[in-house]
């Protein structure tokens, strides 16, 4: 099970929820639900943001295939869903959701990262994922 956080900010529990192999029919949308366990005094302008990746080789970039949704983090716990053409699916390739806890406004900093194999090669195409976001350094 892989998984990235940025700069250590976060400690992550991650519980996938595993599929049936999909076959012919991929399905056209990712989905799942994300706890946040903010630990700061400010949580105005926090929000949880969602994008699926298709990973390729080191000579190219990664690949978005959704189009980000990003959802203000006003309760506990956030249910997503990312749609997606399911032409786009190739089972041979790797596919990512990325998830970020972001806060301000045009320049967004980021306060948790991770990523998480989705869809393909006996991953899901449902996620259940919970980020703990430490306190602010004190200053």
């Amino acid at each position: 099970m892989l998984s990235r956080l940025s700069g250590g900010l976060a400690t992550l529990l991650m519980a996938l929820t595993p599929l049936p192999t999909m076959g012919n029919n991929m399905s056209t949308s990712i989905s799942g639900s994300l706890s946040v366990y903010l630990h700061q005094k400010d949580t105005s302008n926090v929000l949880a943001c969602f994008e699926l990746k298709q990973l390729e080789t080191d000579r190219q970039a990664e690949k978005t295939l959704a189009k980000p949704a990003c959802f203000p983090l006003d309760q506990p716990t956030i249910h997503f869903v990312l749609h997606f053409p399911a032409r786009d699916i190739q089972p041979q390739k790797r596919y990512s959701l990325v998830t970020k806890v972001v806060q301000g406004g045009k320049d967004k900093q980021i306060l948790a990262e991770m990523s998480v194999p989705v869809l393909t090669q006996g991953n899901p195409s449902e996620v259940n994922l919970a980020i703990s976001v430490p306190p602010e350094p004190v200053e």
